[in-house]
């Protein structure tokens, strides 16, 4: 990015800083900010820091070459990439932070922890908004077979990724978050189900164990029966749209061992977003380390490559690649044994040295 302050494009103060490491810093706490807010506030202006993070409206097409200006505040600049996103930070009136680059969706294979698909996406784009296209890519890479279950953060727990989710028949694990400010902190109870999502039974508002769950007519569908039958009609097989409340009724009930497993292990895979970048350079923070070439595509293509070498690497530790040589130990000439062996003298040494110390006496080590 280059500032483009010409006679006919006036800027009167001073430029907004590009420091990487203190805008990346800045854009991952508002990204946070951003999951934990409500969901109708998603798009709107957060504070944070002392920052106020804004939207770039002002934005064209350089005619006389290939790129694209906007302007941030009373500076026009201009980029020699035109699927990079910006997101601007103010602090007052002027404009302080500026990050301009993509945003990097992993989706992690919760067995192996290794990354199913990569998918960049420019940063202006809500994470969210990806989601589909990133879960048709994850999915095509494993022929068409979809997930049991989705792990995300509050980023994600909005009602059309759950109901993404559960009319393909994937339980969508992902923590409560408010749809507005109004709404509750916490789920609460209701005349169809409990605050933890489980459907009550409709003649005694008893509890209910899962009979089955199916996707009908496009719509994912439970069928239930009562725990405790008062009735007659509590022995009867009930149903149950999951439409009703998207995000809240789910394939995977939030009482199910396998629900708190998931949910616990989210953690886990926090560790292999940071071990790609540093071992394969995905979406470095250091902007010498960041490839020069213009475009998203060569972003893409080096997150392909780490995909490809990351999962020849499980395959080899797992013995599936054939044709492949049983990787061995190396001979160390010898050396181990002669460690083992000088340690063993230095003991007994040591030993010997204490047993001719009087009694009552202290020894110091030497040095």
């Amino acid at each position: 990015m280059t500032r483009e302050c010409t006679r006919a494009l006036v800027c009167r103060s001073s430029a907004p800083s590009f420091s990487k490491t203190k805008i990346t810093q800045l854009a991952r706490s508002f990204r946070h900010k951003h999951a934990a807010a409500p969901a109708d506030q998603e798009d709107a202006e957060l504070k944070h820091g002392g920052y106020t993070e804004v939207k770039i409206e002002r934005e064209q097409a350089a005619e006389d070459r290939r790129g694209k200006r906007f302007r941030l505040g009373n500076h026009w600049w201009f980029s020699r990439d035109l699927d990079a996103g910006t997101r601007a930070y103010t602090r007052g009136d002027k404009v302080k932070r500026v990050w301009h680059g993509y945003y990097l969706f992993e989706a992690i294979d919760h067995l192996t922890h290794a990354p199913l698909s990569s998918t960049l996406f420019s940063a202006s784009r809500q994470e969210s908004d990806a989601y589909a296209e990133v879960f048709d890519r994850t999915t095509g890479h494993l022929g068409d077979i979809k997930p049991l279950a989705v792990v995300g953060d509050r980023g994600f727990s909005l009602p059309k990724v759950f109901a993404f989710n559960t009319d393909r028949g994937v339980a969508s694990v992902f923590p409560y978050r408010r749809q507005n400010g109004s709404e509750p902190k916490k789920r609460v109870a209701t005349s169809l189900y409990d605050e933890g999502g489980i459907p009550l039974c409709r003649y005694c508002k008893g509890d209910t164990h899962m009979d089955s769950f199916a996707v009908a007519r496009g719509k994912g569908r439970l069928w239930v029966k009562c725990k405790k039958p008062q009735t007659p009609r509590c022995l009867l097989r009930q149903t149950l749209s999951c439409s009703a409340n998207y995000r809240v009724l789910l394939p995977l009930w939030r009482d199910e061992q396998a629900y708190t497993a998931l949910r616990v292990s989210h953690q886990n895979y926090e560790h292999k977003h940071r071990d790609l970048r540093i071992q394969y350079l995905l979406g470095p923070d250091c902007l010498a380390l960041r490839p020069k070439r213009a475009g998203i595509g060569c972003q893409q293509l080096r997150a392909n490559a780490a995909l490809i070498i990351e999962w020849l690497r499980v395959l080899l530790r797992w013995g599936n690649l054939p044709g492949v040589a049983t990787v061995t130990k190396t001979s160390d000439n010898g050396y181990n044994e002669r460690m083992r062996q000088l340690r063993t003298e230095r003991q007994e040494a040591a030993s010997h040295q204490r047993s001719k110390s009087p009694p009552g006496t202290i020894q110091l080590a030497p040095g």
